[in-house]
């Protein structure tokens, strides 16, 4: 389920409803229910392997708490160590398991060559690294111990940052699913701007228009509208203006559009 397909499109807008019409108290459990169902819509049996990473972290949190002196480090390495290895055989084995064959035939050694053929999980490095940022702040001290499993799975699975993050501490994040919400619609037309103002430029992409989206947004009397573009990895200090090809500020000169250099070069 991509973000720009049909499905989600009828997804969200379902998922958005019934959260503003459940109580308070049930809405974790709708959106972790929504969560599961958007990730497994990829791969289905991959749930289980996030699950099981997340009960890993939830038992290695609660023992972190309660160990003492270098017990609490070795506790910490092992479940570090076992996320990464996930995303490793995931991610990294056959691109090093590759090299390590090309070396070892450079040199004369030969062996039979294993290839680890699976689909990588959607959101693995998105979901390791915020599961091991929660780890460490609770090693640290600097973030109490989630006892909850259901708000710590829906912390790792949250499905409208699982996919393409961003990363988030569970300091920032754990504590607005205890937040009641009560809908607005002027952060609602601003999704709403933001979601189509992205769609337009990612229909753009495949036919090698290169564009951004419309926005033009007073920062000072919006944080909300600051921290979106932060999220989208836009550079909320410049104001994308126009037909999308202008930019003020310095992120023009940082991608390199030749005319916005050609234009603030001095002649003569």
């Amino acid at each position: 389920m991509l973000f720009n397909s049909v499905d989600f499109l009828i997804f969200f807008p379902v998922v958005v409803a019934l959260h503003f019409v459940l109580r308070h108290r049930h809405r974790w459990l709708l959106l972790l229910v929504a969560s599961c169902v958007f990730y497994m819509s990829f791969v289905p049996a991959y749930i289980l392997i996030l699950l099981a990473t997340i009960s890993v972290d939830y038992f290695a949190a609660i023992y972190l708490d309660r160990a003492q002196g270098a017990r609490r480090r070795w506790i910490l390495i092992s479940a570090v160590v076992l996320n990464f290895g996930v995303l490793f055989a995931f991610k990294y084995f056959n691109f090093f398991n590759a090299n390590l064959w090309t070396l070892s035939q450079w040199i004369g050694f030969s062996y039979s060559r294993i290839t680890f053929e699976v689909i990588l999980p959607i959101g693995l490095s998105f979901h390791t690294f915020q599961s091991v940022s929660y780890l460490i702040d609770v090693h640290r001290g600097t973030q109490p111990v989630e006892r909850h499993p259901g708000m710590l799975a829906l912390y790792v699975m949250f499905f409208p940052q699982l996919v393409a993050g961003p990363i988030e501490r569970a300091e920032n994040l754990l504590p607005q699913f205890r937040t009641e919400q009560h809908f607005d619609f002027e952060r609602a037309a601003l999704f709403e701007r933001h979601r189509v103002s992205g769609q337009a430029v990612e229909d753009m992409q495949p036919y090698g228009r290169q564009t951004r989206p419309t926005i033009e947004i007073d920062f000072a009397k919006s944080g909300a509208s600051y921290r979106l573009l932060k999220a989208f990895g836009q550079r909320p200090e410049a104001q994308l203006i126009g037909d999308g090809k202008q930019c003020q500020g310095d992120a023009a000169d940082e991608e390199g559009h030749p005319h916005e250099r050609d234009r603030r070069r001095p002649h003569g």
